[in-house]
């Protein structure tokens, strides 16, 4: 199983990854996500992939995610995206 993160999931790009991904759960599992501020898109998402750690530029919806998944490592605030590649080394793509 190949371990996934998905920077920009909110977005198209993001969005047709994550679709593919859950046609092929078996093939793969999401370890990360990042978004810049499409909070309520992200909630679905995190809701739905339950990853590990996920990436938000929008410091206070990080704050807020950080609440609601206190499970969920969050990273959030300028740059968090490229925080996230740099902390999370157990990944086979990003």
């Amino acid at each position: 199983m190949k371990k996934l993160l998905i920077l920009g999931s909110t977005g198209s790009i993001g969005r047709n990854v994550i679709d593919r991904v859950k046609k092929n759960k078996n093939l793969f599992s999401v370890i990360g996500i990042s978004a810049s501020d499409n909070v309520k898109l992200l909630i679905e998402q995190i809701r739905e992939l339950m990853p590990r750690f996920v990436a938000i530029e929008n410091e206070d919806y990080g704050r807020e995610i950080k609440r609601m998944f206190p499970s969920t490592s969050v990273i959030y605030g300028e740059h968090s995206s490229s925080r996230l590649i740099e902390d999370v080394d157990d990944v086979d793509l990003v």
